[in-house]
C-alpha cells in the first residue's frame, strides 16, 4: 500500500494540513481546513478529550463541565512547564499536543484509506520563549506519540514561499507569516512563472528572521490594560496591618491567553480568594474569583479578539461580558486600540529592515510581499508594509492555509 506524506501546520491559534499525490493536491475537504488548536477535557474520566472545532463548540455550549486548552504551542519552549494535572490525570506538553496531532492523522487516514507515517511539520523561525531546542524536542516527541514514524521540520515562512505557484511577479519577495503566537519573515527570489516542481527551489530562499509575539500578544495587552483594572489589578489589600498592592503575577498571567487554563492549578485562584477578604475592591476580586473558579478566562480572551475584529470592520468596538458576580463593559475607539499595536509593528519593522539588510538588499529591492496568518489582516500592519515597500505588489490570498499548502508540497517532493 502506498504511503503518503502529510504537511501539517500546527499553529498557536489554528492547525491545518495538506496532502499531495505527486504534484496534485488531494482533496481532504473540511479535514484540511484551518481548525482551532484546541483541546477540551471532560470532567468525566470516561470521555475522551475533543480537539479542534469540536473542543471549542463543546466549551461554549455549556452542556458539560470541562476544561478548554488553547494556544498550547506556546508551551513548547517554556522550560518551567513540565506537566499539568487535568481532572486527576497528568499530561506533559508533548502529550497534550500529541492528542491534537493524532486526531489530524487519524482523520486523514480515514479519509484516504491509506497510512500516514511521515509528516513535515511547520516551525517558526523563533519559538515564543526563544528556547528553540527544547521546543523542537517536545514537538518531535508529540509527533512520535501521535503515530508518525518519520518527522521533518520546515520554517513556516519558507513553506509559505514554497507554496507559490505560477505567480507572474518575479524579482525579490518578502514573506510575512504573522499568526497568533509568532511573527516570521523570509526573503526569497520569487518565480516569474510556474517552475518544473510547481514551487520555489531551496537556493531561492535568501534569509529568515522572526520573533515570538503576534496576534495573541496584542489581545493580551488589551486584556491587561482595559479588562484587568476591572478585575482588581490596581487594588490594594491588608496583610498583618500593612497595605499591599495586588501581586502583579495574577493579572500578568491572566492576560496571557495560553496561561489562563493553568491559573487555577497554579494557585492563583486560592491567592485571589485570600486577598479578596481585605481588599479595597472586593467586588472586582469576587468577579475575578468566579472567572477563575468556572474556567471562564477564555471568554474574556475570545471577546478581546472580537474587539480586534470589530475595530477593523466598524472603527470602534464594545466589550461586553456578563457573569453571576458582575459585568464587564468597555468601549474603545480605533485610535485607542491601535496604541496596543504600536509596539508590535515597531518589532515587525525592525525585523524586516534587519533581514533585508542581512541579505545584502535595500528595501527598494523588494518587488512583492506575500502575507499570511491572521495578524497580517490588521490595518496597521498593512500600512507598515506600504511604508516599507511602497512599490511592491502585496499578495494576500490563502491567509490561513498557505503554510499548510506549502508544507504539503514539500512533503510530496522530498
Amino acid at each position: 500500500m502506498k504511503t503518503l506524506s502529510l504537511g501539517l501546520d500546527f499553529g498557536t491559534s489554528n492547525t491545518a494540513c495538506s496532502l499531495f499525490d505527486g504534484s496534485k493536491e488531494i482533496d481532504l475537504g473540511r479535514i484540511c481546513a484551518p481548525s482551532p488548536s484546541a483541546l477540551y477535557f471532560f470532567s468525566e474520566s470516561d470521555k475522551a478529550p475533543l480537539s479542534g472545532r469540536g473542543a471549542v463548540s463543546e466549551y461554549y455550549s455549556g452542556k458539560s463541565k470541562g476544561r478548554l486548552l488553547l494556544g498550547i504551542k506556546s508551551l513548547l519552549s517554556d522550560a518551567s512547564f513540565e506537566e499539568t494535572t487535568i481532572f486527576g490525570e497528568e499530561y506533559t506538553c508533548s502529550q497534550l499536543i500529541s492528542i491534537l496531532l493524532h486526531r489530524v492523522r487519524a482523520d486523514v487516514e480515514a479519509k484516504t484509506g491509506q497510512p500516514i507515517e511521515r509528516v513535515v511539520l511547520g516551525r517558526p523561525v523563533r519559538f515564543a520563549g526563544d528556547n528553540d531546542e527544547l521546543a523542537l524536542e517536545r514537538l518531535k516527541l508529540a509527533a512520535r506519540l501521535a503515530g508518525f514514524k518519520k518527522i521533518d521540520f520546515e520554517f513556516e515562512p519558507v513553506a509559505a514561499a514554497l507554496s507559490v505557484d505560477g505567480l507572474d511577479y518575479g524579482g525579490i519577495g518578502v514573506v510575512c507569516d504573522l499568526g497568533g503566537g509568532t511573527s516570521d519573515f523570509t526573503v526569497v527570489k520569487m518565480p516569474s512563472g510556474p517552475s518544473v516542481s510547481g514551487a520555489l527551489e531551496r537556493e531561492e530562499v535568501l534569509g529568515t528572521a522572526g520573533f515570538g509575539e503576534a496576534g495573541n500578544r496584542i489581545d493580551g495587552d488589551f486584556v491587561y490594560e482595559k479588562i484587568c483594572p476591572l478585575l482588581g489589578r490596581d487594588s490594594t489589600f491588608s496583610s498583618w496591618g500593612t497595605t499591599k498592592n495586588m501581586p502583579p503575577q495574577i493579572h500578568v498571567r491572566f492576560s496571557d491567553k495560553e496561561r489562563v487554563p493553568f491559573l487555577k492549578s497554579e494557585g492563583m485562584l486560592d491567592l485571589v480568594k485570600r486577598i479578596a477578604h481585605t481588599s479595597d475592591s472586593p467586588d472586582q476580586l469576587r468577579l475575578m474569583e468566579e472567572i477563575l473558579e468556572r474556567n471562564l478566562g477564555h471568554r474574556i480572551h475570545k471577546s478581546a479578539e472580537s474587539v480586534k475584529i470589530g475595530i477593523e470592520t466598524e472603527g470602534a468596538a464594545e466589550f461586553h461580558e456578563h457573569f453571576n458576580s458582575g459585568s464587564i463593559d468597555v468601549g474603545i475607539s480605533k485610535g485607542d486600540y491601535y496604541k496596543f499595536i504600536e509596539g508590535y509593528t515597531k518589532k515587525v519593522r525592525s525585523s524586516l529592515e534587519n533581514l533585508v539588510d542581512d541579505c545584502g538588499l535595500q528595501l527598494s529591492d523588494i518587488d512583492s510581499v506575500l502575507m499570511t496568518g491572521g495578524t497580517s489582516l490588521l490595518r496597521p500592519v498593512n500600512v507598515l508594509m506600504s511604508e516599507l515597500f511602497p512599490s511592491a505588489h502585496v499578495i494576500g490570498d490563502r491567509v490561513f492555509d498557505r503554510v499548510a499548502y506549502g508544507l504539503g508540497r514539500i512533503a510530496s517532493n522530498s
